[in-house]
């Protein structure tokens, strides 16, 4: 369908109505936070409602890093880094990159 939709600059014929939402890619998230899992479908609907249909899952830990990468395997446009957090630097150790590294 189309529209006519008025600006201040005058009307503005509308081929495509509503019109299409940017698509968004937000770069650094943590959906891998427990907080989000009570309403996770309904974190999916906002997330698309509003033009992001891709996420960078910034894992903080070993454990945090493994809930990204199954969040990314389970679902297209999700995509999961895997890592260490400063404020989590004194857990590291060379166990915990090498099972990061895996």
């Amino acid at each position: 369908p189309t529209a006519v939709i008025h600006t201040c600059v005058g009307p503005i014929l509308m081929k495509e109505y509503p019109p299409t939402i940017m698509k968004l890619f937000d770069s650094h998230c943590h959906l891998d936070d427990p907080t989000f899992e009570k309403d996770w479908p309904q974190v999916l609907e906002r997330m698309a409602a509003n033009g992001v249909d891709a996420a960078m899952i910034a894992g903080i830990n070993l454990e945090r890093s493994a809930r990204a990468l199954e969040l990314a395997e389970a679902h297209p446009g999700f995509y999961a880094s895997v890592g260490v957090h400063p404020h989590d630097a004194v857990d590291c150790s060379k166990s915990v990159v090498n099972a990061l590294a895996v």
